[in-house]
């Protein structure tokens, strides 16, 4: 663990885990097929198709557990005995991921195949480094969400697929609720309702870690979502200016909400595992804002409460440009290098077949799928609910530590807390995330 944070979420800082779509005709890869199509694609080289020679594929991937491993073992073998003369070779990297993939690429073998995300990805084709994936990809994208795409595109070039994903949102217990005669809120101002009468009746509305920045980052991000608007959110990202009234406007309404009473004394310094997920579990608190990972660990922390669990987007901000299909949260996926043999694209598109996206609930990582019928492709149960918000989505923030830095998001942690517990204004807060954004520490 780090800090606090198990070990499955740690090592996305954005999040979890693998993955994609398309229907596989016959024995052969729908991707392998679009490759073989189209031979000359410069980025490429040509493979085992057109020599009698053993191609090896160099895959990278992040932390995996051991669950994980095990499922992406399967499905290199199962890619492995589809194809003639291919081999994969994996080597997995736990926290010191970016600096290992650095190292392996100045080397005699570098990755074939590997782990990105936007902020990498982008200056990676920048610097000519990826194999330009549009000519390639035909029908293979059509079934994947689409803002989940527009992730791994550069200047309308399309640079990786993406693998896996996780939605933000409100989990919450049923059972709280139904003691309040209350029902999911759909606006901020119906929101705040919520967390009074909660309170009002002597139930702790909301679970917060407050000692982990991840954990506090997005109330923050989301507020300036929804008041901002993701274009507005990512060009103050890009720029480091955060003037823009929205910004302070999102921390106002972070003040707004500690004016609500909504969290358990000692919030400030409390641990994930321990404080957040389990208080929502056994009924202490009845929400807390996270990912599907979250379902995961309530059964850990009390068999068959996710029975009792049920889940909402984050409210719209009256008056603000955000919508509740605006949805918060990570997505890494698989990048091909440039120069790398045909077999490496055609594995690339391999995983994200359908046939790989729905074993995604093997991993037993609150992971989920990136395709527009995820919730189909997942078991009935909780993790369902985000799977429905993302399959729905018309835009997806990608979380900060990914799209700029894990220092940024920190700071948007930190701040948020310091907003909540009102040991700064919403004008610091937005000046000091803005130092961040332009490196200034």
């Amino acid at each position: 663990t780090t800090a606090g944070r198990p070990r499955r979420l740690t090592r996305r800082r954005a999040l979890l885990a693998a993955a994609g779509l398309v229907a596989t005709v016959g024995a052969v890869p729908l991707g392998a097929r679009l490759l073989s199509s189209d031979r000359d694609n410069a980025d490429t080289t040509a493979g085992s198709d057109s020599e009698d020679t053993m191609v090896t594929v160099m895959l990278m991937y992040m932390g995996l557990t051991e669950a994980e491993r095990a499922v992406y073992r399967r499905w290199e073998e199962d890619f492995e005995n589809s194809r003639r003369l291919v081999t994969v070779h994996t080597t997995v990297s736990d926290n010191d991921y970016e600096q290992k993939l650095h190292a392996m690429r100045q080397s005699s073998s570098p990755p074939d195949i590997f782990i990105s995300w936007y902020s990498q990805l982008a200056r990676d084709v920048a610097d000519g480094l990826l194999t330009d994936l549009t000519g390639l990809a035909g029908a293979a994208t059509a079934t994947m969400v689409p803002p989940l795409l527009d992730l791994f595109r550069v200047a309308g070039r399309l640079y990786g697929l993406p693998a896996h994903c996780d939605a933000l949102g409100f989990w919450y217990n049923r059972r709280r609720f139904e003691e309040v005669a209350l029902t999911p809120p759909a606006t901020w101002a119906e929101f705040l309702d919520t967390v009074r009468a909660l309170r009002g009746a002597g139930v702790t509305p909301l679970a917060l870690a407050g000692f982990e920045p991840w954990a506090c980052a997005p109330y923050w991000t989301y507020l300036a979502m929804r008041v901002a608007g993701l274009e507005a959110l990512n060009t103050a990202v890009r720029t480091g200016d955060f003037s823009a009234p929205g910004f302070s406007r999102a921390g106002e309404l972070l003040v707004e909400l500690a004016g609500a009473d909504p969290f358990a004394p000692g919030f400030a310094t409390a641990p994930y595992a321990a404080d957040q997920a389990r208080r929502v579990a056994v009924g202490d608190a009845a929400m807390e804002l996270a990912g599907p990972w979250a379902a995961t660990m309530y059964e850990d922390a009390e068999p068959g409460s996710s029975q009792d669990i049920g889940f909402f987007p984050f409210p719209t901000v009256e008056g603000g440009v955000g919508t509740d299909t605006d949805v918060l949260g990570t997505c890494l996926g698989y990048t091909v290098r440039r120069g790398a043999p045909r077999e490496a694209a055609d594995l690339a598109f391999f995983l994200t077949e359908e046939e790989r996206q729905a074993q995604m609930p093997d991993m037993d990582s609150g992971l989920l799928p990136v395709l527009r019928n995820a919730p189909q492709l997942l078991p009935e149960g909780p993790a369902r609910e985000p799977a429905t918000l993302l399959s729905r989505a018309t835009g997806f923030q990608l979380s900060l530590d990914r799209l700029h830095s894990a220092a940024l998001n920190d700071v948007v942690g930190q701040q948020t807390v310091q907003l909540l517990t009102g040991a700064t204004t919403p004008a610091e807060a937005a000046d000091a995330i803005a130092r961040a954004a332009r490196g200034i520490g």
